[in-house]
């Protein structure tokens, strides 16, 4: 992962991932978040060729469920958390977004690890 931060905006890259976070502070107005990133990452469609870890041969049955399981909630976590970003900015309620920011750059990041190639 990779973070720029150039005056009032911050860039997230996360290369493995092929997504980026930009997030843009414009003075005395509402913050912007641009998420790009490709159309099945959060498409709730799980490819197991992203996820290598969860290929490793020696790893039993029950261990790749957890694997995946971890894997789709930090899917999940990221998603709502883009999700809840755009609804507050929209109603222009963003005493949490900090907060929430975080938890999705975090499970990014997290997700980034994970999808080593």
């Amino acid at each position: 992962m990779g973070t720029t931060i150039q005056g009032q905006s911050q860039t997230h890259r996360f290369p493995n991932l092929g997504a980026v976070i930009e997030v843009k502070r414009p003075d005395d107005h509402l913050p912007v978040v641009d998420a790009q990133m490709p159309a099945d990452l959060l498409s709730g469609e799980f490819d197991v060729t992203r996820w290598p870890s969860t290929q490793v041969a020696c790893l039993s049955d029950e261990e790749r469920s957890k694997k995946r399981h971890y894997i789709c909630n930090q899917l999940h976590i990221v998603s709502m958390s883009l999700d809840l970003l755009q609804c507050a900015i929209a109603d222009g309620d963003v005493d949490d977004f900090e907060q929430t920011l975080g938890i999705a750059i975090a499970s990014m990041g997290i997700l980034e690890t994970l999808a080593t190639k």
